[in-house]
């Protein structure tokens, strides 16, 4: 149920600035607004600067792995889970910026990177969903890092809004599909596993 509502939000949230005439609008105008904050303050850039630096690839994987080498078996799960949604996720932005080809707000049109959707959104959101539902202790400290890191890129002109509420979607369902699907993947590994040194 929560999850379908979260869905449904986003996805609403979602048409409405992309498809809308006031919806695009105020996709525009957030932005504009964020970014002059930003160019503003020098504090507040060297904050988002680092909100997105955490957000690539190498420190994400890197975080990982750290906590699968010396966290406990439900961590190399939630490692695994992680992955998964890394890989899913990422594979579907990449689809996705290649359909809609959308200029960045900076105006860097390269098609290959577009705009739509978010992936360090994607990815942030995703693993927030991961970690939130393994670890509720640590799932305040997980949606407020994934929340920095989509605002991040808002205020440094690289996504709109409706960019980063794409991302979260992308990486929110595949979070989903990788916490139902992992039992499955893992159980018919170690199946193989068994039956090759038989």
């Amino acid at each position: 149920m929560k999850l379908a509502v979260v869905w449904v939000a986003l996805l609403v949230a979602i048409l409405a600035l992309l498809f809308t005439p006031a919806g695009q609008g105020l996709d525009r105008d957030w932005t504009r607004q964020a970014v002059a904050w930003d160019q503003a303050s020098p504090a507040l850039h060297v904050f988002m600067r680092a909100g997105t630096a955490i957000g690539l690839a190498p420190p994400v994987l890197a975080a990982l792995a750290a906590y699968g080498s010396f966290g406990d078996e439900v961590a190399r799960r939630t490692v695994r889970i992680g992955l998964l949604t890394l890989a899913g996720s990422q594979g579907c932005v990449e689809v996705l910026k290649r359909v809609f080809r959308r200029e960045r707000p900076d105006h860097d049109a390269n098609a290959g990177n577009s705009s739509f959707p978010s992936s360090h959104s994607s990815a942030a959101f995703g693993l927030a969903w991961v970690v939130s539902a393994r670890h509720r202790r640590l799932g305040l400290l997980a949606w407020t890092i994934a929340l920095w890191i989509g605002a991040s890129r808002v205020f440094l002109g690289r996504h709109f809004p409706s960019d980063v509420l794409g991302g979260a979607l992308v990486g929110i369902t595949f979070a989903a599909l990788s916490i139902r699907l992992e039992p499955r993947l893992w159980r018919k590994r170690g199946q193989q596993q068994e039956s090759f040194h038989q």
